[in-house]
C-alpha cells in the first residue's frame, strides 16, 4: 500500500521509510477503536487529534469538517519544526554557494567564510 497511496514515485529510501512506517502506523487494527490516537501533539497547544465515535459516514464527515484548515509535520509522524529544518538547511546551501561565488580576499575586507550563518548563532547575536 505504501508504493501506491502517495500518488507518484517515491525515489529517495529515506522518505519511503517514512511512508512505510506512516502506512504501518495508521492501516491495523486497533485503529477500527474508537479512541486510536491517530496524532499526537496535532499543533502547539499538544492537541491530539483520534478516530472518531461514529458509524455512519456523516459522522466522519462531521469530524473531518472540524479539522484544522493547516496540519502540521506530527500529522505524517515529522518533528513539528521539520519545515523550519529544510528552511535553514536551504538557506545554509543558499549562502554557501553565495560564498563561492564571492571572490573575496584578504585585501578586500573581512572573510566570511569563517562567518556562522547558522539560525542559533544569529539568535545569539542580535546586532548581526
Amino acid at each position: 500500500m505504501s508504493q501506491s497511496i502517495y500518488g507518484g514515485r517515491i525515489d529517495n529510501n529515506f522518505d519511503q521509510l517514512l511512508m512505510n512506517d506512516f502506512v504501518k502506523r495508521i492501516f491495523q487494527p486497533a485503529t477500527f477503536e474508537s479512541d486510536f490516537l491517530l496524532v499526537d501533539k496535532v499543533d502547539e497547544s499538544g492537541n491530539k487529534l483520534v478516530i472518531p465515535d461514529g458509524l455512519r459516514r456523516e459522522d466522519f464527515l462531521r469530524w473531518m469538517h472540524k479539522l484544522p484548515d493547516t496540519q502540521t509535520p506530527a500529522w505524517l509522524g515529522l518533528p513539528n519544526n521539520a519545515d523550519q529544518v529544510i528552511l535553514q538547511t536551504k538557506a545554509n546551501s543558499f549562502v554557501q554557494k553565495l560564498l563561492k561565488m564571492q571572490a573575496v580576499t584578504d585585501d578586500e575586507g573581512p572573510c566570511l567564510s569563517n562567518f556562522d550563518f547558522s539560525v542559533e548563532s544569529q539568535r545569539n547575536n542580535k546586532s548581526v
